[in-house]
């Protein structure tokens, strides 16, 4: 019988969508403590934050021209150019949403 063999697994090629993930999860939680009518001001400045390391980690796949996770994920400068354009939408939505977060 032969050993199992796991496969080289490189989550590096989705780093920027388990940034946000991470990040929406952390959002989730804080805002389910916070009680109703206070104002929701840091909750800008932590997505803010899960966009921007979404944004540097996509910039570092910049230049790889590869498949990743059984071929089904892509990194090229195509994918980090609308990884990169998406977060910087997502920050100017999440600080244009400024009614939201005054309570």
């Amino acid at each position: 019988m032969t050993d199992f063999e796991a496969p080289a697994v490189q989550l590096g090629a989705i780093g920027p969508e388990i940034a946000l993930l991470t990040m929406a999860l952390l959002i989730l939680i804080v805002d389910a403590f916070i009680p109703e009518g206070e104002e929701r001001w840091y909750l800008a400045v932590l997505a803010t934050i899960g966009f921007g390391i979404a944004i540097v980690l996509a910039v570092n796949q910049w230049g790889e021209h590869e498949l990743h996770l059984a071929r089904m994920v892509a990194v090229d400068n195509f994918a980090t150019f609308v990884k990169i354009s998406l977060a910087g939408f997502g920050v100017l939505t999440v600080w244009l949403s400024g009614d939201y977060f005054r309570g």
